[in-house]
């Protein structure tokens, strides 16, 4: 079972991966965040394979947990962020 923690602040954005990820038999969503300083706590106390992170949180950047979960758990699987803004994306691909 693939261990999912998911970082957005909007709960309908949380409220929808859950389903898409429940859908998955081999995932599950064992907990979630709605901003960095959150998300760091839940990913400290929770076992998890996996984080789904928005990079526009309201106390901190995506790119800053990111980097922040990088060093604390460098084996830890980290798709690219969610972006809102489409400027952000081509910055990030820059």
């Amino acid at each position: 079972m693939i261990r999912v923690i998911t970082v957005d602040d909007h709960p309908v954005v949380r409220r929808g991966l859950k389903q898409i990820i429940a859908a998955e038999q081999d995932m599950q969503v064992v907990g979630e965040a709605e901003n960095a300083r959150e998300a760091i706590h839940v990913i400290h106390q929770t076992a998890c394979d996996a984080v789904v992170l928005d990079i526009t949180l309201p106390d901190a950047s995506g790119l800053d947990v990111l980097s922040r979960l990088r060093s604390e758990h460098p084996t830890l699987p980290v798709p690219p962020p969610i972006f809102n803004e489409p400027i952000l994306l081509f910055q990030w691909t820059q």
